[in-house]
C-alpha cells in the first residue's frame, strides 16, 4: 500500500508526525486517542479556547464524535467560560451550551489567519496595536478574510 504524505510532511519532513490522521472519522476503538484524550481531560483549566475547531462537523453529524463526546463529559456544568473562535461559532455555540447546560459558551467571530497574525503583530509592534482586539479589525479591516500572512523575521 502507498503511504500518504502529508504536504506538511512533504515540506517539513523534519517534524515529527504523530500519525493521527485527519479527515477520518474518529473511532473509540483507537486507544491511543482515548488516551492522549483521557490525558488532555484531566487537566482543569480557568477558562476553555476553541479556536477554528467544529469537532468536524458535517450537517447535523460530527465526524470528531469521540473528542466531542470526552468535551462534553468533561465540561458539563463547568463554571468557568468558553469561548469558540471562528468566522461563524454560533451553530458550535449553541450545541455546545445545550449539551454542556451552562451559559458561558461566548462565540467570537474572527478568522483564524486574521487572529494569529494580529496576536504576532500585537506582541512585535505594541506600540502600533494597543490589543489584540484592535489588531485583529485593523488587519482584517485592511486585508479581508481570506489573507495569508508570512512568518515575519526575528
Amino acid at each position: 500500500a502507498t503511504r500518504w504524505e502529508s504536504p506538511i510532511e512533504s515540506t517539513h519532513s523534519k517534524t515529527a508526525l504523530d500519525d493521527l490522521v485527519m479527515g477520518l472519522p474518529e473511532s473509540w476503538g483507537d486507544k491511543r486517542l482515548v488516551r492522549r484524550l483521557s490525558w488532555v481531560m484531566g487537566r482543569n483549566p480557568q477558562y476553555v479556547v476553541i479556536i477554528g475547531y467544529s469537532f468536524a462537523q458535517f450537517g447535523s453529524g460530527y465526524d470528531d464524535s469521540v473528542s466531542l463526546a470526552y468535551f462534553i463529559e468533561k465540561f458539563k456544568s463547568y463554571r468557568g467560560p468558553i469561548f469558540v473562535v471562528s468566522p461563524d461559532p454560533g451553530q458550535l455555540c449553541e450545541m455546545l451550551s445545550d449539551a454542556l447546560k451552562i451559559k458561558s459558551v461566548y462565540p467570537i467571530k474572527r478568522y483564524w489567519n486574521i487572529l494569529a497574525h494580529a496576536f504576532v503583530e500585537s506582541l512585535r509592534l505594541a506600540h502600533r496595536f494597543p490589543s489584540l482586539d484592535y489588531a485583529s479589525g485593523a488587519l482584517y479591516d485592511r486585508f479581508g478574510s481570506g489573507r495569508t500572512f508570512p512568518i515575519p523575521d526575528r
